[in-house]
C-alpha cells in the first residue's frame, strides 16, 4: 500500500513594493488634512491574492499608533480606501477592515491613503504599521 498527503490548496498575497513603505512625504504642517501618500497618483499601492480555486477575502487593520519618540497621535487620523477619492474611503483603526470580500484569483486590487496631522501635533519623523490579511472566500 501507498501513504499519500493532500495538500489543501494554498493561497498567497503579494503586496507591491510601494505598499510595504507607504509614505507621506516630509516637511509636512500640523493641521493639514486628507494628505495623499506619495504614491496614490501613480496607483502603485496594490496587492494581488492567488488562490485558483476561487476568490480572496482580503483585509486591513492598524497595528500601532503613529510614533516619534514620545510623541504620538492615532492611527485613525489615516484613512485608506479602493478608489482615489479621500471622501469614499475609511478611517484605520485596530480591527479589521475589509478591502475587498470576493477578490478574483491573480486580480490587483488597488489602495489609497490619506493622512490628517492634528493642528497641536509636535514636529518629528512619526512612523506606524498596519497589516493586509486574505483568506479564502
Amino acid at each position: 500500500w501507498t501513504l499519500m498527503n493532500v495538500i489543501g490548496n494554498s493561497l498567497s498575497i503579494t503586496l507591491s513594493d510601494a505598499l510595504t513603505n507607504v509614505n507621506f512625504g516630509t516637511d509636512l504642517n500640523p493641521g493639514s488634512s486628507a494628505i495623499p501618500a506619495v504614491n496614490n497618483s501613480q496607483d502603485a499601492y496594490n496587492i494581488i491574492c492567488e488562490y485558483p480555486p476561487g476568490n480572496c477575502n482580503v483585509s486591513i487593520k492598524g497595528n500601532a499608533n503613529w510614533t516619534s519618540n514620545v510623541n504620538t497621535f492615532l492611527i485613525s487620523n489615516i484613512t485608506w480606501g479602493k478608489n482615489t477619492t479621500f471622501a469614499a474611503g475609511s478611517r484605520m483603526n485596530f480591527v479589521y477592515s475589509i478591502i475587498n470580500q470576493s477578490l478574483p484569483n491573480l486580480a490587483s486590487q488597488f489602495i489609497y491613503f490619506w493622512l490628517d496631522i492634528p493642528s497641536s501635533q509636535v514636529a518629528g519623523t512619526y512612523q506606524s504599521n498596519f497589516t493586509i490579511f486574505a483568506q479564502a472566500n
